[in-house]
């Protein structure tokens, strides 16, 4: 995962030089890809950490869970 996360990284670096050195429009929409792919795999990689450190291991969503829910906010008076 960390490999392609780098190659995709050098990949953007790469266009964002050709299209400042070569003014190649054609490779704006690439690099706004690969942008795209990059921080989608950031959001994952970071999201699967915050759970597997918060959820997993301290368990604090689901323990501290029924002392933030009203159990009368169900309830629809007539």
């Amino acid at each position: 995962m960390t490999i392609i996360y780098l190659f995709l990284l050098a990949q953007v670096i790469h266009d964002i030089f050709e299209i400042i050195m070569h003014g190649r429009p054609g490779l704006m929409f690439t690099t706004f890809f690969y942008a795209l792919i990059l921080d989608s795999m950031k959001s994952c990689i970071t999201l699967s950490l915050v759970y597997c450190i918060v959820v997993r291991r301290f368990m604090h969503l689901d323990t501290n869970e029924n002392e933030y829910t009203d159990p009368n906010a169900e309830k629809i008076p007539k």
